[in-house]
């Protein structure tokens, strides 16, 4: 273990006692401790050979030596422990590990009930600690002290010693020493009659402890709970509270800590008249007690308690030899009030028949009671309590405006990176805005361009076969009135074609399969009525799937009879069959519009192979017609494709 280790482990052993551990690795007997201080003494003579300076002991030993103290004190060993503590001072070691000493020492002196040693040692540890900037020696010593003063009476001093602890632990917030100090406000408190304050004190302790992980100090401030409730002659509580966590103050195997459980569950006990439980705590007591001074606190709680027993059982001469002695010990350390310890003896001497006596005694213990000094002692508790909720309102304040600031800064950030964000996609959507307009652009450039060359083809039509015509016929009515007249009625039906062509569909009225159904049927008529006249007639069959077409986007609904008008018009001017398809159907969720007629076949010229020139030639002559299909299909998102085979052609267009 490092020397920092071993200054923490030194100041804090009464706070975090590692007592099982400690107690099996670190409980030498007095011929190893006897060994250890004959090493650091010979070790430390021979540095003085080595050119170090003379007297001063080399800071790994003192180290070690303090490493080994604090494990005695914490096992109990208080008097090994200082005892080896001295020995280590008279090395010389330097001014930190000499306050660690001190701090161990001042510990040590307190457990044994030797209050007056431990406020000039607690004293002399402080002043190191100042030297050395030791702020964590200093809040050990404040707390210390403030116990020694409390136990001496000196109630004042202890509260001077506790507030300047308090303070300087918020102050640096040291949560550790801030939730050991006000255990041991609790303490006070509740010696003082202030139970709710000594409450309050005991529980934020333990909350503390307990979320930082502090099990010592978190158990430390339950057994305060406890006594608390047991001043308060709530015994019932006091042993619900105090039992419901003794098995793990007991396998701390912390004796002070156990006998801080016992003592005011004992009592508890006794005042309920559990003689079985009570017996069984007992025992406990009583090895908890091994080993340990008979002037340390926690005996001397439980000899008081014997003492009250003794009574109750009628065994006056054996409670006087022992409250006599406890009267003894109390002039050094007040572990319970005097009053209460002369009060006690009072009914003892007065059940002995020696009332003179005992009626001196009472009112002696009256006489110590100061009604002025404990006036003095409760305005300065209570303004105690209210200096240190001021204290703990500031610090909450400043924690909050500190959480504030940083989730301002957070908050900075944040719409920074919203800020960003949102540019970055301001850029993506204006980005892709410019790609669909360009899209778009593009898509009506197509559309326009191939409805210019559908007015272009329109025109020719007009001008190559409608005006031709007319002029023929006027040239056929002087020579041949009935040729002309035929030949007037085949212009009839080219001029409703290319009007039935340029029509738009009302979709506001009917659906696609209706104007579909109506053209088909018009283009039908039209070519029965040519027949009469002597051409060819061409029969159109109409196939449509049954589907909601009225479920269709206007413009697709548009472009899908556009598409059928000019491909069975392709079919009508270019075909050479005598049969059309034409086909509107619904087929695994896909739109597909279908075009076929027949190629006429000349079997005296090659059969099918005059059938595919035939089906060329019919293509490249409707070459206009196709670009036009195929701009129509792009804007709606189809496909179309184009085939012959078996003498049939195919325009076909999937959406």
């Amino acid at each position: 273990m490092n020397p920092t280790t071993n200054r923490q482990v030194s100041c804090r052993h009464h706070r975090h006692t590692p007592a099982r551990a400690l107690a099996g690795a670190a409980r030498p007997t007095l011929i190893l401790h006897i060994i250890a201080v004959a090493i650091a003494v010979m070790a430390a003579a021979s540095c003085s050979h080595c050119g170090r300076q003379p007297g001063r002991a080399d800071a790994a030993i003192t180290d070690s030596l303090l490493e080994t103290a604090a494990a005695r004190n914490a096992s109990g060993d208080k008097q090994g422990a200082i005892s080896l503590i001295d020995s280590t001072l008279n090395m010389r070691p330097a001014d930190t590990t000499r306050c660690m000493l001190l701090c161990e020492k001042t510990v040590a002196q307190i457990d044994m009930g030797l209050m007056r040693e431990a406020v000039t040692t607690g004293h002399e540890a402080m002043a190191l600690a100042e030297k050395t900037a030791n702020s964590e020696a200093a809040l050990n010593v404040y707390g210390s002290l403030g116990i020694a003063y409390r136990r001496m009476g000196m109630l004042d001093s202890a509260l001077v010693m506790y507030k300047s602890g308090m303070e300087r632990a918020v102050k640096e917030r040291d949560s550790e020493y801030e939730v050991y100090l006000a255990n041991c406000v609790s303490v006070l408190f509740t010696e003082q009659g202030h139970y709710r304050q000594a409450m309050d004190y005991a529980r934020r302790a333990e909350k503390s402890a307990t979320a930082a992980h502090d099990t010592i100090e978190a158990l430390s401030a339950h057994a305060t709970i406890g006594a608390i409730y047991m001043w308060q002659k709530q015994y019932r509580q006091a042993v619900r509270v105090l039992e419901g966590r003794w098995t793990d103050a007991r396998s701390t195997g912390y004796n002070v800590l156990m006998l801080k459980y016992l003592s005011p569950l004992i009592k508890s006990l006794s005042m309920l008249g559990d003689t079985r439980r009570l017996s069984h705590y007992m025992r406990e007591a009583d090895q908890a007690m091994q080993g340990m001074s008979a002037t340390s606190n926690g005996v001397l709680g439980i000899l008081e308690i014997k003492a009250a027993m003794l009574g109750s059982e009628g065994k006056r001469a054996e409670q006087l030899v022992l409250l006599d002695s406890l009267l003894a010990t109390n002039r050094t350390n007040r572990a319970m009030p005097l009053e209460k310890l002369m009060r006690q003896k009072a009914e003892c001497l007065r059940a002995m028949g020696r009332g003179a006596e005992a009626f001196r005694l009472m009112d002696s213990a009256y006489q110590t009671l100061d009604s002025v000094k404990q006036t003095d002692i409760d305005r300065n508790m209570s303004e105690f309590t209210a200096r240190y909720d001021t204290m703990e309102k500031e610090m909450r304040l400043e924690q909050a405006n500190r959480l504030n600031a940083e989730q301002k800064m957070h908050i900075m950030w944040l719409a920074a990176a919203v800020a960003a964000l949102l540019a970055i996609v301001a850029v993506v959507l204006y980005s892709r805005k410019l790609t669909a307009q360009r899209a778009l652009l593009k898509a009506r450039k197509s559309y326009i361009e191939g409805m210019e060359q559908e007015r272009e083809r329109m025109a020719r039509e007009l001008h190559d076969g409608v005006c031709n015509d007319i002029l023929a016929t006027t040239m056929l009515l002087s020579a041949d009135p009935a040729a002309a007249d035929s030949h007037l009625r085949g212009v009839w039906r080219d001029v409703r074609h290319l009007s039935h062509a340029l029509m738009p569909p009302r979709f506001s009225h009917a659906t696609l399969r209706e104007a579909v159904e109506s053209y088909v049927s018009s283009v039908s008529s039209d070519n029965e009525q040519g027949a009469s006249t002597g051409h060819t007639p061409c029969h159109i069959q109409l196939h449509i799937s049954s589907y909601d077409w009225a479920s269709l986007p206007h413009d697709t609904a548009y472009q899908l009879y556009r598409i059928i008008q000019e491909a069975t018009a392709n079919a009508l001017k270019h075909g050479c069959g005598q049969a059309i398809t034409v086909e509107l159907l619904h087929e695994d969720g896909h739109i597909v519009v279908r075009v076929t007629n027949d190629v006429a076949v000349d079997s005296t010229n090659g059969g099918s192979a005059h059938a595919e020139s035939a089906a060329q030639t019919a293509t490249d002559a409707q070459g206009i017609g196709l670009h036009t299909l195929q701009a129509r299909a792009e804007s709606i998102g189809a496909t179309l494709r184009t085939a012959t085979s078996h003498g049939q052609h195919t325009v076909e267009l999937t959406l």
